[in-house]
């Protein structure tokens, strides 16, 4: 079975190995679709919730 991808609007998160990874989808000046790696997808939930004010 291969690796799942999910899509959010410009977010992309895909599991390799059974971690998850998020991505951000980025176009360049000709069009063509780049991801950028943002982190574990753990690590950002973390941070996402310490700027709100929750202790995950």
């Amino acid at each position: 079975m291969g690796n799942k991808v999910f899509t959010f609007g410009d977010i992309r998160i895909r599991e390799v190995k059974g971690k998850y990874y998020v991505y951000l989808i980025e176009k360049d000046e000709d069009g063509q679709r780049k991801d950028r790696y943002v982190g574990p997808l753990d690590k950002v939930v973390k941070i996402a919730l310490g700027m709100l004010g929750v202790s995950p």
